[in-house]
C-alpha cells in the first residue's frame, strides 16, 4: 500500500512541500540576499490591510527616505521596558521623525526616530505568519518534520519488505 505512495505524485509533493519548509524557515529566521526579511504580524493594529498571523516581507534599509503611506516595520518599547516589533503606517513626517498609526488603532500614534525602522514592507502573505510561527515553536519542529520524516521512513521500510519477500 504504501509502496504506491512512493511512486505517486502526491510523495514528490510531499518531498516538495517538506524542502519548501526547509528553505522558508531558513528565510524565516535568517533572511535572503539583498536584505529581504519576513515578519509575523502579531496584533491586529494594521486591519483589515495586515491582519494579525499574516507574513510581511520587508526590505531591510539604512537610508531613511520613508514617505506618508508607507507601511513600516520598527522597533518600539513596550510599557514593560521590553522592546517589541511593530508595523505600522507613517501617517505624518515631522521632522527628523516619522509618526506612525496602525491603520485599525483610532487615537494610537507613535513617534519612530530613524534609527528604529527595520524596513520598509513589500508584500502581504495572508496566514503565513501564523504557520511561520507554529514552525518556529519545538512542538512544531518536531510534528512537521516528524510527520514527513516517519512517512519517508514508512515507505521505505514497505519498499524494504517488499524486496526482501520477493526474493523468498
Amino acid at each position: 500500500m504504501l509502496s504506491n505512495l512512493r511512486s505517486s505524485k502526491f510523495y514528490t509533493l510531499i518531498y516538495i512541500f517538506y524542502f519548501l519548509n526547509v528553505f522558508a524557515g531558513i528565510f524565516f529566521s535568517f533572511g535572503i540576499p539583498g536584505n529581504i526579511k519576513a515578519y509575523n504580524n502579531s496584533s491586529s493594529s494594521m486591519a483589515p490591510t495586515i491582519k494579525k498571523g499574516d507574513l510581511s516581507i520587508v526590505k531591510i534599509r539604512n537610508n531613511y527616505n520613508y514617505k506618508s503611506g508607507d507601511i513600516i516595520v520598527f522597533f518600539a518599547r513596550n510599557d514593560d521596558g521590553k522592546s517589541s516589533i511593530i508595523t505600522h503606517r507613517i501617517i505624518k513626517l515631522g521632522g527628523n521623525v516619522y509618526i506612525t498609526k496602525g491603520d485599525n488603532n483610532p487615537n494610537g500614534q507613535e513617534i519612530v526616530i530613524p534609527r528604529l525602522i527595520i524596513g520598509k514592507v513589500l508584500l502581504i502573505i495572508p496566514y503565513l505568519g501564523s504557520y511561520f510561527s507554529f514552525l518556529k515553536t519545538v512542538f512544531g519542529t518536531i510534528f512537521i518534520f516528524g510527520l514527513f520524516a516517519s512517512i519517508i521512513i514508512a515507505t521505505e521500510l514497505e519498499n524494504i519488505h517488499f524486496i526482501l519477500n520477493s526474493e523468498n
